[in-house]
Formats: structure tokens, sequence, C-alpha cells
């Protein structure tokens, strides 16, 4: 049986909901994210919870990742997790927030680690991790969207397959703010 690992580190916290599919490590990175002055959504220029899920839902997944992966029903609360088949781990993970994104961009410049600009998204967008796409916007908000998966049946999809998807997720929450 083959086994692979996709993850992302995707700058963003966990669900607040405690009934909601995070786990462990979800429930540590609210912590972080309450500790490092996360804005509410009321205050922040935030997408609602809702419109961040319904704009995932308005993309097909399944032909975004060209038929790559297979994916389970979207939930979440300040975070939209949609659960990917045969994997472990969170899934993809979806999340408007404020400047916290433009702090892991700092981090990668400084310690000199790579990621891939992207000139079509936003005011600034990069991929770090071949699984971790960040959009940065000129309200000083940002969209995560990322691959945090274990893959323990089957292999990961292809690196530029999940930059196909993680680009068209992207421009569709982009569109919905």
């Amino acid at each position: 049986m083959a086994a692979g690992l996709l993850f992302a580190a995707v700058g963003c916290g966990g669900d607040d909901d405690s009934g909601g599919g995070g786990d462990q490590t979800t429930q540590e990175s609210t912590a972080d994210d309450e500790a490092s002055g996360e804005a509410s959504s009321s205050d922040s220029g935030e997408a609602s919870d809702e419109g961040v899920c319904a704009a995932v839902q308005s993309v097909d997944l399944n032909a975004a990742f060209d038929g790559q992966l297979e994916f389970g029903e979207a939930n979440g609360s300040t975070t939209c997790f949609v659960p990917i088949v045969g994997t472990e781990g969170e899934g993809l993970v979806i999340k408007v927030t404020t400047a916290e994104n433009y702090e892991l961009k700092a981090l990668y410049e400084d310690e000199g680690l790579p990621f891939e600009k992207l000139d079509s998204l936003g005011d600034e967008a990069f991929i770090l991790n071949d699984a971790d796409l960040n959009v940065l916007l000129a309200d000083g908000t940002s969209v995560a969207v990322g691959v945090s998966a274990f893959w323990v049946t089957g292999s990961p999809p292809d690196p530029a397959v999940v930059k196909a998807g993680l680009i068209e997720i992207a421009e569709a929450v982009v569109a919905s703010r």
C-alpha cells in the first residue's frame, strides 16, 4: 500500500465550533489565532463563515483537481474544512483572515525558504510546499487555501493538479467577498 503526505502550513486557525471537523492540531491553532490578535469576522472584513463554505461549494472540486481527489461534505465555522476521501488529516482547508499570511510570507522570505509567487490573484499570491495558496488582498485580509492530508490509500495528486485546484477555489472565495 502506498502512502503519501501532502501538507500545507495553511496559516489559518482551527474551527471555533467545538463540534466541527477539527482535530487536536486544529484546536491548538485556535489558541494561536487568539494570541495573534485575529479579529472576528464582524470587525475584520472577513467573509462570513457561510460565505467561505458557500464559495467553496460553488466550485466543482472533483473537476478542479482533475478527478484525482474525492471530497466529502464541506463544513466549518471560521474555517471551511472539506474532507478528502482516503486521507487522514484536515483535508482541504479554506479561510479568510487578517494579516497572518503576510507574517507567514515574511517568515519564508527571512528564512530563505522556497515559495512560488503567482501574479494572477489579489495584490500578491504565493504557494508554499506545493499545497498551500495564500492570496493577500488590498483590504489587509488574506485567503488561505491548502491541502493538509496524509494519504492512507492511493497517493497524492500531481503538484500541478493541486496548484490548479487551489487557484480555482481561491478565485471563487475572492470573488465572493
